[in-house]
């Protein structure tokens, strides 16, 4: 290491890493790809979402366990544990379990007689599994902070910085809630994607140095209580806000592609790929893209413009259209789907087949994209009703004006059902003034 780097701890081995790196990333800068292992049979696991939404990268963190290392950021001197290992990180002999049963087992079932050796089994059990020990320590916290507003915009997509410059602009009280720092962009090739996110940077900038406006990064909203509260978690404090008005705008959770050992380390999702690629941490040697026709093409692209060698992009749907010029057709191969993973602790190789053939891809990284499901939990709670879209997900129920059933509570983007970027920014304008004049209503 060299003198004035940035370090941290992983199992007592010493991990440099760059300003603004979460630990998972840091640990991917250095070629560390297992993080933790799985509750039962002890497989190995790690940065998987890069969103906070798997326990793929539960880690012991300065003595705190399952912290999330995909967004939580690294800071010097840290002290990182895995958890849920037995002797050695790479070497479990756990593992040997899934030898045993490898159509798995069910303990509850199996371990039962005879009755006197219940609680031996049990007792050993417990050992093998479960999701870190509990700290002995007193850890210092904030005071629980309670907080009466005019609104509050939850959710990372970038509508909610517009909503927000609305209501700000009308000297309203209002509070900010989302997990990260401003927006990555996409690629060179889509400007009004680009556009819309660096507009929604600016936006985001001019609202955090606003008296009226309170912006709270690295925080979820947990819950909501009967009266329409909303409990807010940050790393050290617990919020408990009531709000006039709640506008959501949360981004939809991916969902993954399932095939044979499709958690092994060395495969992630879509968004911790652009995560990692923003902060030019190289991918593989060889990488693999797979899953919805549009996301897998435009990541492609990005990928060769930032010069990562794609080996394949695997298309399930035999409807892409690739231009015989196009770099990706070379690459391309539609019709394909994967049908395993291979690799003892990480990714070394993944068997794809079509209808008549199969074949082995060597590749150390294997970027999945699938479809996003609209992250509906919070308006579920706040009772605001659900119905069905197209694709057979669940959606918030909406008027004209982008309000919900319950009333007060407005919800817009893909928690709604609106899929493009560009619908989403366009309602944020109607949104706005619709909440705007709620609140006038209201006597605001």
């Amino acid at each position: 290491m060299r003198e004035g780097e940035l370090t941290f701890t992983f199992n007592r081995r010493l991990v440099a890493y760059k300003q603004g790196d979460t630990i998972s990333a840091a640990l991917w800068r250095n070629d560390i790809k297992i993080i933790t292992r799985s509750l039962k049979f002890h497989r190995p696991r790690g940065l998987y979402c890069g969103n906070g939404d798997c326990p793929n990268c539960l880690a012991n963190v300065d003595g705190v366990p399952n912290v999330r290392t995909c967004t939580t950021l690294a800071e010097n001197g840290m002290q990182v544990t895995m958890q849920n290992k037995f002797l050695s990180t790479r070497i479990d002999p756990i593992t040997v379990i899934d030898h045993i049963f490898p159509r798995g087992v069910n303990y509850h079932h199996r371990f039962i007689r005879p009755r006197f050796m219940t609680g031996v089994y049990q007792g050993i059990i417990r050992r093998m599994t479960g999701i870190g020990k509990l700290p002995t320590m007193i850890f210092e916290a904030k005071p629980t902070k309670r907080i009466v507003i005019d609104a509050l915009i939850i959710g990372e997509e970038p509508q909610s910085m517009k909503i927000a410059r609305t209501l700000a602009d009308e000297n309203l009280k209002i509070m900010i809630v989302k997990n990260k720092i401003g927006y990555t962009l996409t690629h060179q090739n889509d400007e009004e994607t680009n556009s819309i996110l660096s507009s929604a940077d600016s936006i985001e900038h001019d609202l955090s140095e606003r008296k009226n406006v309170k912006i709270i990064w690295k925080t979820n909203a947990i819950g909501a209580f009967d009266d329409g509260t909303i409990g807010i978690s940050s790393k050290d404090r617990l919020y408990i806000c009531k709000s006039k008005i709640i506008s959501l705008s949360e981004k939809g959770r991916e969902q993954p592609i399932r095939f044979v050992n499709w958690e092994l380390p060395g495969i992630i999702q879509r968004h911790a790929a652009l995560d990692l690629i923003s902060q030019n941490i190289r991918l593989g040697k060889r990488v693999v893209v797979a899953g919805e026709p549009n996301h897998a093409k435009a990541l492609g692209e990005l990928m060769l413009s930032k010069g990562i060698n794609v080996t394949a992009i695997i298309y399930r749907s035999s409807s892409v259209d690739l231009n015989n010029k196009d770099k990706l057709s070379d690459i391309s191969k539609i019709g394909w789907r994967i049908k395993a993973a291979i690799g003892r602790n990480e990714l070394r190789k993944i068997i794809i087949a079509n209808d008549s053939k199969q074949m082995i891809l060597p590749c150390d990284c294997l970027v999945t994209c699938g479809p996003a499901a609209p992250n509906i939990d919070l308006a579920k709670q706040l009772g605001c009703g659900i119905e069905t879209d197209r694709k057979s997900f669940p959606i918030v129920t909406v008027n004209g004006d982008f309000e919900t059933m319950k009333g007060g509570v407005f919800a817009v983007g893909s928690v709604c059902g609106l899929r493009s970027r560009r619908e989403s920014w366009e309602a944020a304008s109607t949104a706005g003034k619709a909440v705007t004049e709620r609140l006038r209503r209201m006597g605001t």
